[in-house]
């Protein structure tokens, strides 16, 4: 089954530092039908106002990955890890047992845009853990592993089953992803707009071409055959999760 997630049904709460854009219920945010996503608990998109940003705030159970889309973010942690994550940069905290940290937009006039992907941890009860690396994010038309269970190809090693894939991809460029009946999947529109194909056909919305914009998403459960995401915007960033 293919479900398509608008950008306009995802929560907005504003504060006077914060424009944030949560897709299952976070935080302060809740509603009984948007609980996750089989092991995906959540998918953020926030606006983070120059040289603000969360107070120090206690997390435990979670894989948390942190991906600057725009600006450079600034995380602090109670086992006094401190780093500043540019674009390019990905961050992944596996908050364990617990750990109390916080995420700033340490710049004097960018804004900060970020997304976050939160995911439940198949190991909750060890102890936490930081883990920082650099990805050739530019690359275009390439289909990245950013994080895995394992830690292949160089990627994020997460404490639960899940492969997360990252995209650059300029109007008339694709990749493909084959589906596994076996596994869940989510694609997510970070940036630009995408037109999502399932074994050469367009897969429609409505009626119409299926195009994400960014802030949408798909997901597929039980689904086989092949992927094809075209960008349909001069710059275009899409994400696929991989979830049992």
């Amino acid at each position: 089954m293919f479900k398509i997630h608008l950008k306009e049904d995802r929560s907005k709460g504003k504060a006077d530092w914060q424009d944030p854009q949560n897709t299952f219920s976070h935080a302060g945010y809740f509603e009984h039908e948007k609980i996750d996503f089989h092991n995906l608990r959540a998918v953020n998109i926030d606006y983070i106002m120059p040289q603000s940003g969360f107070e120090m705030d206690p997390y435990s159970t979670l894989e948390i990955i942190n991906i600057p889309l725009e600006g450079t973010l600034e995380h602090k942690d109670n086992l006094d890890n401190t780093s500043r994550v540019p674009y390019g940069d990905i961050l992944r905290i596996t908050t364990g047992k617990g750990i109390v940290h916080t995420i700033k937009n340490p710049q004097e006039v960018q804004n900060l845009h970020i997304m976050q992907i939160i995911i439940n941890s198949l190991k909750p009860n060890e102890e936490p853990e930081y883990e920082q690396k650099k990805f050739d994010i530019c690359a275009e038309g390439k289909l990245q592993l950013i994080a895995s269970q394992d830690g292949s190809a160089d990627s994020l090693k997460m404490r639960q089953d899940v492969e997360i894939y990252l995209a650059n991809i300029k109007t008339g460029n694709s990749v493909e992803y084959k589906l596994d009946k076996n596994r869940k999947t989510w694609i997510q529109a970070a940036l630009g707009s995408v037109e999502i194909k399932v074994d050469g056909k367009s897969k429609e919305c409505n009626g119409k071409a299926c195009i994400l914009e960014a802030g949408d998403a798909m997901s597929a459960s039980d689904e086989t055959g092949t992927l094809k995401i075209e960008g349909t915007h001069k710059a275009s960033t899409v994400l696929i999760l991989s979830l049992r």
